[in-house]
């Protein structure tokens, strides 16, 4: 069953804080980040899913885990993502994200934990 939208963005929204450090010098949360990601994602948060998908692809805060991503990337892409489902397949296929999927992610990554935009 889907949470309700309210619901779902908080529990994005606390993943990020953690993601990010909600302090400069509280460092980043990594464990945080994945529980609450991983709640938003349990609740069919689209935003939540994706981003515990690229943490398992690229390592971020966990060991890269391929399985536990492309399962994810396979809800999204349930879901009508494209992304999903070009990540899913290109993880299947080659044990690699699509780049284009990657530098996304880094530019997301840069602005979140930064809070530089880079345009």
């Amino acid at each position: 069953m889907m949470g309700s939208v309210p619901t779902m963005r908080t529990d994005f929204a606390r993943g990020l804080r953690a993601y990010r450090g909600s302090e400069p010098e509280a460092g980043r949360d990594f464990e945080a980040a994945i529980r609450w990601f991983g709640r938003g994602a349990g609740k069919g948060c689209r935003f939540s899913q994706f981003a515990l998908a690229m943490m398992h692809a690229l390592g971020h805060g966990v060991e890269p885990d391929a399985e536990a991503a492309e399962a994810l990337f396979d809800q999204l892409a349930a879901r009508g993502s494209d992304r999903g489902r070009r990540a899913s397949e290109s993880l299947r296929s080659t044990g690699r994200l699509p780049d284009d999927l990657r530098h996304e992610w880094l530019v997301l990554h840069r602005f979140i934990v930064y809070a530089d935009a880079p345009f």
